[in-house]
């Protein structure tokens, strides 16, 4: 008897191990991303700090803090930090960090990566300008936890600045160089590098990651430059994510059963207007030197046609120098109403009853783009402004910005807010602190008084609505014809599920894939 049921027992033993040899292993989850190209300094995240690089390095590295969709700074591998002037700033390091080979993350690796960023080979790097563009001197590791920042004046927005710098693993940056990095990175981010392909970058889920390990398995990014045939890659389910989907596309996506995510972008497509004479006094006064010029041009145009013809309804009419995605944004400003009888109202006061010839250079590269500002000319034709839009190569555009030099009453611009999220840069452009400081450029001395106020204010509750003061000012004095609050436009398939973008970072730890 008792052999009997020990036989019996040995067999269905067997037959359940034999069983579990004979299923099918679980598939990997594998999530397969399209990019319009991988960046040119492939794991080096230090040389920027937006596309194409960041659908990459979001991935693999994690910041110091990163910034929500309010463009609030938040902990990540900062858990805190704090500073009673603005000058000294202390950072917390949350505990139990790792690297993808093991090292333990200490404030080491912060105060290293700003040493290499301040040296000779590491300040030509697009990061390391923007770190010299928050004022910082210097820093150091008090302990194992704690890194103190210090800043050359106060800066109430260091902690939303600094998140442009992603944290590098030290030991093996200094035994590989910079070159060795950048083909073989090392973070702490929620997928650790495999390898490159031919077209991209291969990661595998790290299962220490700061907040617990990622619910897929490996991610796969490739580049494929064309917008079609990301879409086709989308539709035929080859890809599950493409990070750059244009309007014309999306009735599409949803018929195939894929979705469409929208989230805010860091600009707004505008003109500005220039309001006075060329370079060094050079060149004649502009017609929009007066206020109620500006006012007008922004009354002509009609931006929620814009919205609905060009863009499929996806978008915003400008409202304001700022985004719903970043500090400041002021809900209470809407965009100008279009008005053509009140625009030709005020031209004549202003002594324009005829209107007046407007030349706009831009760069209008973007298709979509180049329709809203062709049809901004239009729309001002029709209040009696002889409206021209030239076409020109970024370089043209560049050397007329950084001279002041141009050739035109007004130039493809608007407002752009990235890296930091805040609605004050808008203003390094549009006051009279701006950069590059030619005369040729909007200069309202109230509006400084009240930048200045904004720069020097500490207390978040304080500062916002300080910064929602400056807007609703700046919205008055219409410094730019602003035209459409743009938006990030993504396509993800139907096996996915909790995408989410937020300035561009894709949610890489928390994204699940179902069959």
């Amino acid at each position: 008897m008792i052999g009997t049921t020990l036989r019996a027992g040995v067999s269905l033993a067997a037959l359940a191990f034999a069983m579990v040899l004979a299923m099918p292993a679980q598939a990997e989850k594998v999530l397969r991303v399209g990019v319009r190209e991988m960046p040119a300094t492939k794991g080096n995240a230090y040389g920027g700090n937006g596309p194409p690089g960041i659908f990459t390095w979001a991935a693999l590295f994690e910041s110091v803090t990163d910034i929500d969709g309010k463009g609030n700074a938040v902990p990540m591998v900062a858990s805190g930090w704090e500073s009673a002037d603005g000058i000294t700033w202390r950072f917390r390091v949350a505990p139990n960090q790792r690297f993808h080979n093991g090292e333990p993350l200490t404030a080491r690796a912060l105060t290293e990566a700003v040493a290499f960023l301040a040296g000779e080979k590491g300040a030509p790097l697009s990061v390391a300008r923007n770190i010299k563009a928050t004022g910082l001197k210097s820093a150091k590791a008090v302990d194992d936890a704690t890194v103190e920042f210090v800043l050359a004046k106060p800066n109430p927005i260091f902690a939303s600045q600094i998140a442009v710098l992603p944290v590098f693993e030290p030991k093996h940056f200094n035994d590989v160089g910079i070159d060795g990095f950048t083909v073989n990175p090392v973070g702490s981010g929620p997928f650790k590098f495999a390898n490159w392909t031919g077209n991209g970058m291969q990661g595998a889920n790290f299962p220490q990651y700061r907040t617990g390990k990622p619910r897929v398995d490996k991610v796969d990014i490739m580049e494929i430059p064309e917008g079609a045939t990301r879409v086709e890659a989308l539709i035929s389910r080859q890809i599950d994510v493409d990070v750059a989907v244009l309007a014309d596309d999306f009735a599409r996506i949803k018929a195939s059963g894929a979705n469409v995510h929208v989230s805010p972008a860091p600009r707004v497509i505008g003109i500005s207007l220039i309001s006075a004479g060329q370079a060094e006094g050079k060149g004649k006064a502009s017609p929009f030197a007066d206020k109620r010029v500006r006012q007008a041009v922004n009354l002509a145009v009609n931006r929620q046609a814009m919205v609905d013809t060009f863009l499929h309804g996806i978008g915003k009419p400008a409202s304001q120098a700022a985004t719903e995605g970043t500090f400041g944004y002021n809900p209470a400003l809407k965009p100008v109403a279009h008005d053509p009888a009140q625009a030709k109202k005020l031209l004549a006061e202003a002594g324009h009853p005829n209107g007046f010839r407007m030349v706009v250079q831009a760069t209008v590269t973007d298709p979509a783009n180049k329709l809203m500002y062709e049809a901004a000319m239009e729309d001002l034709k029709r209040v009696g402004i002889d409206a021209q839009l030239i076409p020109v190569t970024f370089p043209t555009w560049l050397k007329h910005w950084q001279g002041g030099t141009w050739e035109a009453t007004g130039f493809g611009y608007g407002y752009f807010f990235a890296p930091e999220m805040d609605a004050s840069r808008a203003f390094t452009a549009a006051s009279c602190d701006k950069d590059p400081a030619v005369s040729v450029y909007y200069c309202d001395a109230d509006e400084t008084k009240l930048l200045k106020e904004t720069q020097n204010e500490l207390d978040p509750k304080k500062r916002l609505a300080l910064v929602q003061n400056l807007l609703a000012v700046h919205q008055a004095n219409a410094p730019n014809l602003s035209l459409i609050e743009t938006q990030d436009v993504m396509g993800y398939g139907p096996r996915v599920r909790n995408f989410q973008n937020v300035n561009l970072k894709i949610n890489y730890a928390d994204v699940d894939l179902v069959e």
